[in-house]
């Protein structure tokens, strides 16, 4: 049952889990990209299997097998963990090295041999960007071999491309959904200066917030209903001298509010306004 391999971390399987969904690595289909490596893989070491295996909790997922179907006769694309050679490579974080299975005094009675009938394992590591093990690409064969130094750098070789097809997966599925969630950002952040603006505008009296230099920031409809002075941008009122003072006087912190009744005359009429100006204290200066 796995002999051989250290018991995950639970932080470590579902981390590895994460990534290989993260890279749609499982529960997928089958794709050139990988089955091409397994092709490669079988051509020149000529082991009737090649598998790119990704290790679960409790599973493993074939992303890519190749002469799986022919060899053993099924079209599994999963099996139960305890079935894995893969996962003691998973495991360990090491190239594992089997040519007879039915004498390897750890391997002697794995499921690998007594229910698939495998005699011999070559595999080696398939890691995430960050070093996490996500699974392994391996030839496997039903008879027992001596896997040569040639076997071995062609299988090490073939899951660092593998490795590469990952990252570029991972990399590519990060740069997506930080794009997203600034899309998200942006919307909930639109979505509660509209909200915030229905509220602002639906305030009885006209409001506004300057900086502290007098710089308008933002106000309300009901500001823009007031009468505008002789620039035609800025309501009247704030084009009298005393008003001005008044306002500086709030904006350096000299006081805390200005109060001041105004009446103007408009389209033949006297209309009269009461202004408060309250002080707002942010880092780095005061608004109004």
């Amino acid at each position: 049952d796995g002999a051989g391999s250290r018991p995950d971390a639970e932080g470590d399987a579902h981390r590895r889990v994460e990534l290989q969904r993260l890279a749609r690595l499982v529960d997928t289909g089958p794709e050139e990209a990988f089955d091409r490596l397994t092709r490669l893989a079988r051509r020149i070491t000529g082991a009737p299997i090649a598998l790119i295996s990704m290790v679960g909790v409790n599973r493993q997922f074939f992303k890519s097998a190749d002469g799986l179907a022919e060899t053993l006769r099924t079209e599994a694309r999963e099996t139960p963990l305890h079935q894995s050679v893969c996962r003691t490579v998973v495991g360990t974080d090491a190239p594992l090295v089997l040519e007879d299975l039915a004498l390897d005094p750890v391997f002697c009675e794995h499921p690998a041999l007594t229910e698939f009938h495998l005699g011999s394992y070559l595999g080696y590591p398939v890691h995430a960007p960050d070093g996490t093990p996500l699974g392994s690409l391996c030839v496997m064969g039903t008879e027992p071999r001596a896997w040569t130094e040639g076997d071995q750098e062609a299988v090490r070789d073939l899951a660092a491309l593998a490795e590469q097809e990952v990252a570029l997966r991972i990399q590519a599925e990060d740069a997506w959904l930080r794009a997203r969630d600034a899309r998200q950002e942006a919307d909930r952040e639109a979505a509660e200066k509209a909200f915030l603006r229905g509220i602002f505008d639906a305030l009885p009296m006209a409001v506004a917030l300057q900086d502290g230099v007098g710089r308008t920031l933002g106000f309300n409809a009901r500001w823009e209903e007031l009468p505008r002075g002789a620039s035609g941008e800025a309501p009247a009122f704030l084009d009298d001298p005393e008003v001005v003072a008044g306002l500086a006087r709030v904006r350096r912190g000299e006081a805390e509010e200005y109060l001041k009744d105004l009446n103007r005359w408009e389209a033949g009429r006297e209309r009269w306004f009461r202004l408060r100006a309250a002080g707002i204290p942010v880092e780095g200066g005061r608004r109004v």
